[in-house]
């Protein structure tokens, strides 16, 4: 991501959430973590914000959200926080996605280990419907865009993978895969959500 393009849910509410938190005003409910940091660190975390949220008034660019991640990401992990980032519900001004989850792949999260399926099912109630391909939201290496496929794809505990494909149009997340590392392609199922997609946004490219 350049410095000039925003994440998708880079819009000035949560713009001026950081900054109401970065002048010392409480967001448990945006950065739930933030309470895992001693006094000095939080100081340390709101100066950090500020810093790089006053840029633009300073330099003329636009805001470097790429950096505003890297912050949150790094002190996330020195709060010891291994869930999404930033409470992504809050920060969804057109509405959350559907996520089409298939019976067969609910099933195969059933029998999955304990961790798998509290990781899977923050995952979908907090990450999918909301900000589905902002990664600095998650856990550095937690979430990949598939290489030369508009397929992304989340790790999960035990080695288990879920890819998904987004339709912006029709505010759909398509589950194409979840389980263990695939040991063969999954293509079918892919070509079949690609065809359902096209099907209901036929004037998509």
């Amino acid at each position: 991501m350049r410095r000039d393009e925003e994440p998708e849910f880079a819009n000035p509410t949560l713009r001026a959430r950081l900054e109401a938190f970065a002048q010392g005003r409480g967001e448990e409910e945006l950065l739930p973590w933030v309470g895992r940091l001693s006094p000095l660190d939080q100081r340390r975390l709101r100066e950090d914000l500020a810093v790089v949220l006053s840029e633009p008034e300073t330099t003329g660019e636009p805001l470097d959200w790429r950096e505003i991640g890297n912050i949150l990401q790094e002190w996330a992990e020195v709060a010891g926080w291994e869930d999404v980032t930033l409470r992504a519900g809050a920060l969804a001004p057109d509405g959350a996605f559907i996520v089409d989850l298939r019976p067969q792949d609910r099933q195969a999260l059933e029998r999955a280990s304990p961790a798998v399926q509290r990781a899977t099912a923050h995952l979908l109630a907090e990450f999918l419907p909301y900000s589905p391909t902002v990664g600095f939201l998650l856990p550095r290496g937690r979430l990949k865009k598939m290489r030369d496929r508009d397929l992304w794809q989340l790790h999960l505990p035990d080695g288990y993978r879920l890819r998904y494909l987004v339709d912006k149009a029709a505010r759909t997340v398509h589950v194409v895969y979840l389980g263990p590392h695939p040991d063969r392609d999954p293509r079918g199922r892919e070509q079949n959500v690609r065809a359902k997609v096209k099907r209901t946004s036929p004037d998509e490219p």
